[in-house]
């Protein structure tokens, strides 16, 4: 009877544990992995076993936090008794939206599974997971550093049905002087293009001020980066160098 009490309280409770095959995912490819339960120290009643996949980053326009639930896992709707130290396995899948920003040190990934208990606090379980671009999106992120582009900055906002990824880079040495900064907003992209909008910062690199005025600036151009663009790195590197010269006016 006091084990019991204990663990109404969360002590020696059940415990939930998501254990994933792999710590990555690419964009539109499916997670997957098992989902441990592991009984307390007293018989207790599962009401409830779902995983909530959810992003956290940072606001480009106001510097923010975020974080988003993606999507709610249902794993098992059915209720089950968990006997002391029994031990119950569930497989877990998970298809990752084909629309996500991809991981970077701004924006993050994790999986928040939850034990549903009755008369019981609830186990949750938190896992991080990294989401990797398409191949064609990774080539178009290649060529930045191809050229030399060191990112300084990344955030996101909404355009009200998708995230738009912001990624602002300092030169390189071959644009030495010829710009601070350059602002990049990922619009969409997919298994053949990438589109978005460009803008390049000839004075102060505050790329912050920039992205709040961003529609306004006669500078700002879009970029179309199509599959034959995409076909190499160093195919992707030519064309965001024509842009960058076009937007200097140095073709």
């Amino acid at each position: 009877m006091f084990e019991t009490l204990l663990a109404g309280a969360g002590i020696g409770s059940a415990r939930i544990d998501l254990i994933l095959d792999k710590a990555y995912v690419k964009i539109g490819q499916t997670v997957t992995g098992k989902i441990l339960v592991t009984g307390g120290k007293s018989e207790q009643k599962i009401t409830g076993l779902s995983v909530l996949f959810c992003m956290e980053s940072a606001h480009a326009k106001t510097l923010a936090q975020i974080e988003e639930m993606i999507a709610k896992i249902t794993v098992t709707k059915e209720k089950f008794l968990i006997k002391p130290g029994e031990e119950k396995v569930f497989p877990f899948s998970f298809l990752c939206p084909e629309s996500l920003p991809v991981s970077s040190p701004t924006t993050k990934y994790f999986f928040d599974s939850n034990l549903e208990i009755d008369w019981g606090r609830d186990s949750h379980d938190r896992d991080y997971i990294d989401v990797w671009p398409i191949d064609p999106l990774k080539t178009f992120l290649e060529s930045f550093t191809l050229l030399g582009l060191k990112r300084t900055w990344e955030g996101l906002t909404n355009d009200g049905d998708n995230w738009l990824q912001w990624k602002t880079y300092c030169p390189s040495s071959h644009f030495s002087g010829h710009f601070e900064e350059l602002i990049f907003c990922i619009e969409s992209h997919n298994s053949e293009e990438i589109t978005g909008y460009y803008q390049v910062d000839l004075q102060n690199g505050e790329g912050q001020t920039l992205i709040d005025t961003f529609h306004l600036d006669e500078k700002v151009d879009r970029f179309h980066f199509t599959k034959a663009d995409l076909a190499s790195p160093e195919l992707a590197k030519k064309r965001l160098t024509e842009l960058i010269k076009s937007s200097l006016n140095l073709l």
